[in-house]
C-alpha cells in the first residue's frame, strides 16, 4: 500500500499546485506522511445505529446535556450576547450544536487531520471530496493558522468544537477575539462559538424565529398532507385545525408538519430555521434534538407526547427491500437505496392509503411485514437479477424494458438507447460519485447512490442535481457511476480482468435511470469484486462478451 500511496501523492502534487498550494509546503506536509488504516476501517466499518428516536433523543437531549449547556451558557454569557449582536443567531442554539457536536468541547478528535483526509483520499469512499477537503486542509496549514501537529479532529478530518470539515473552515470560520486567526481547536471556544453563528447566519438563520415546535392534530387529520417539502402557510394550517405552537409567528409564514416518528410520537410543525439545521446536518433527528435541545437550554418544557419506546426501527438492508417491494406493487419509491427521502415516504404514503392505514410516511418493521405478505415473491433486486440473468425472466425488474437473458451483443447494439461504454476512472475500491435513483444495493454492492452533497437547488430534479455535482465536483462525465460489487458471479458471460465498465442496460443492471432531461443514456457499473485497487481499467466491448462454459 505503501509505494502505491506514494504514487497516489506523486499525482496530486500537481492538482495541489493548480489550487495554489506551494510546493515547498506540499512536499514538507507530505514526504513522510503515511496512510492510517484505522482510518479506513473506521469507514468500512461504521456501525449502523437504528436507534428509535426516542433513545436518541435520551442521549442526545439527556439531562445532564441540558444542566452542563445551562452552565455553559452562564460562563459565557457576555461572549455569546456578543456573538448574537453580530450574527443574529441565538445563544441556545449555537450553544445546542456544540453540545451535540463535540460534547462542549470535550471530543473533538485526536487524529492529525492531514493524514486521515490523504488516507480517504487515496483509498476510502467519496474520493474526491476528501481530496478537496484535504487540499483545504493544505490551503489551512499554508496561510500560518494552526501548526501541522496541532490541527487534530475526527476520522473523517472534522475539526474543532464545531466539527467543521476544512472547506467549511476556509467558508465560515471567523477570528472573534482579535489575535489574527480564527482557532476553532484550542480550549478556549471563542472563535469556534462565533463561527458556529456565521455558518447559520450565511446559511439563512432568521433571528428571532423559531425552528419550530409540538403542535397538535385534530381528529380526523390527514396525515398524507406530512412531511417536509409540504409547506402551507400558518394560516392554512390553522385553518385545517393546526395552530402554531407560538403566536408570534405571521400567519403567512410557510411551516410544514413533521412526524418524525410516525403517527404515534410528537408532531412538530417546522419552520425555516429548520431547514437551515439541515445545512449543518442532514438528518431530520439530528436538526429535531437541535432545535429541543436548544428550546430546553432556554427552559421550554419537553415534548408533551414524546417519540414511542421500544420502536423497531429499520436497517438500511430493510429500508431497500421496503423500497424494492413498494415498486414492485406499483407504489414507486424512486429508487432502492436504503436511504428515507421524500421520494420513499412519498411511496410508503401511498401504499397506506391504499391499505386504510394512517398515511404518516413512517418506515417501521410493521411495514416491511406487511409488504412481504402482501408481495411474498417480491424479493430483492440481486433476486431480480440472478432470475434475469438465469433466463427466467422477460423483462428488466427495474427499467421494464423487455428482453430475453442471456442477451448477444447483437441484442445489445439494438437496444433502443446507447449504453455507456466511455472510459470512466475505475479505481475498484467502491467509490460512488454521485447519488439518488440506482437500485444497486441489492446487487451485491456495499454503496449505491447518495443524495447530491451540495443540495438541490429550486425547481431542480434531484437526479440533476446529483448529475451536476459530480461533473463539478470531478469531471467524470455524467455518463458514468461506479460501485463496488462484491462478486460478478450472477454475469453470465466471463470478462477479462482488465475490464471495469458493464453496460447498465446488460442482463437487468438498467435500473430504469435513462435520464429525461439529457439524450436517453444508461448509467455503468465498474464491477470491483476480486480485482486489485488502484489500478486502471477499460471500458466493456461486445467482443468481450463471452459466454461462460
Amino acid at each position: 500500500m505503501r509505494d502505491d500511496f506514494q504514487t497516489w501523492v506523486s499525482g496530486l502534487r500537481d492538482r495541489a499546485l493548480q489550487a495554489q498550494i506551494k510546493g515547498a509546503l506540499f512536499d514538507r506536509v507530505m514526504a513522510t506522511l503515511h496512510p492510517l488504516p484505522e482510518v479506513l476501517d473506521k469507514q468500512t466499518h461504521q456501525p449502523e445505529t437504528c436507534l428509535s428516536l426516542h433513545d436518541y433523543m435520551e442521549i442526545t437531549v439527556s439531562d445532564d446535556r441540558i444542566r452542563t449547556g445551562r452552565q455553559k451558557l452562564r460562563q459565557y454569557h457576555a461572549l455569546l450576547m456578543e456573538i448574537e449582536a453580530r450574527f443574529g443567531v441565538d445563544p441556545e442554539v449555537i450553544v445546542a450544536f456544540w453540545g451535540l457536536e463535540t460534547g462542549f468541547g470535550a471530543t473533538r478528535g485526536h487524529f492529525p487531520v492531514i493524514p486521515a483526509l490523504a488516507t480517504l483520499a487515496h483509498a476510502g469512499r467519496r474520493q474526491a471530496f476528501f481530496e478537496g477537503e484535504l487540499i483545504a486542509a493544505l490551503r489551512i496549514v499554508q496561510a500560518g493558522t494552526i501548526q501541522l501537529d496541532a490541527m487534530l479532529g475526527s476520522w473523517a478530518g472534522a475539526m474543532g468544537h464545531g466539527q467543521f470539515m476544512p472547506s467549511s473552515y476556509l467558508d465560515f470560520a471567523v477570528d472573534f477575539d482579535g489575535d489574527g486567526r480564527s482557532n476553532i481547536w484550542g480550549d478556549d471556544p471563542t472563535d469556534a462559538l462565533a463561527s458556529i453563528a456565521n455558518y447559520l447566519s450565511q446559511q439563512g438563520w432568521q433571528k428571532g424565529q423559531p425552528w419550530g415546535g409540538e403542535v397538535s392534530l385534530p381528529d380526523g387529520f390527514d396525515h398524507a398532507l406530512t412531511g417536509l417539502g409540504r409547506d402551507r402557510a400558518v394560516a392554512d394550517w390553522a385553518a385545517l385545525g393546526v395552530h402554531p405552537p407560538c403566536e408570534s409567528v405571521p400567519r403567512d409564514t410557510p411551516a410544514a408538519i413533521l412526524l418524525p416518528a410516525g403517527a404515534r410520537g410528537t408532531a412538530l410543525m417546522v419552520f425555516h430555521n429548520f431547514h437551515t439545521i439541515l445545512r449543518y446536518n442532514r438528518a431530520e433527528s439530528y436538526a429535531v434534538a437541535i432545535g429541543h435541545l436548544a428550546d430546553r437550554l432556554a427552559g421550554a418544557p419537553p415534548f408533551v407526547r414524546g417519540f414511542p419506546a421500544g420502536q423497531r426501527l429499520l436497517s438500511r438492508d430493510q429500508l431497500c427491500e421496503v423500497q424494492t417491494r413498494l415498486t414492485s406493487l406499483g407504489f414507486d419509491s424512486q429508487g432502492s437505496d436504503g436511504f428515507m427521502g421524500p421520494n420513499t415516504a412519498s411511496a410508503i404514503r401511498r401504499f397506506q392509503s391504499a391499505q386504510g392505514l394512517v398515511a404518516d410516511g413512517f418506515a417501521d418493521l410493521p411495514l416491511l411485514e406487511r409488504l412481504r405478505r402482501l408481495d411474498p415473491k417480491g424479493g430483492t433486486a440481486h433476486d431480480q437479477t440472478r432470475e434475469l440473468a438465469s433466463g427466467a425472466a422477460s423483462q428488466n425488474p427495474y427499467s421494464g424494458h423487455k428482453m430475453e437473458a442471456p442477451m448477444t451483443p447483437e441484442q445489445i447494439a439494438k437496444l433502443p438507447y446507447r449504453p455507456c461504454v466511455g472510459i470512466m476512472l475505475a479505481h475498484a475500491d467502491g467509490r460512488v460519485f454521485v447519488g439518488q435513483r440506482i437500485d444497486a444495493p441489492q446487487l451485491g454492492t456495499k454503496t449505491a447512490w447518495q443524495m447530491p452533497q451540495g443540495g438541490v437547488e429550486q425547481g431542480e430534479d434531484p437526479r440533476d442535481a446529483a448529475l451536476r455535482e459530480l461533473w463539478e465536483e470531478t469531471g467524470v462525465p455524467a455518463d458514468l457511476v461506479e460501485v463496488e460489487a462484491r462478486t460478478d458471479d450472477w454475469l453470465p458471460y466471463d470478462l477479462p480482468h482488465d475490464v471495469a465498465v458493464v453496460p447498465a442496460a446488460f442482463q437487468g443492471l438498467g435500473c430504469g435511470c435513462e435520464h429525461r432531461h439529457r439524450p436517453p443514456r444508461v448509467f455503468c457499473m465498474a464491477l470491483a469484486g476480486g480485482r486489485p485497487a488502484g489500478r486502471s481499467y477499460r471500458a466493456l466491448q461486445a467482443r468481450d462478451l463471452r459466454p461462460r462454459g
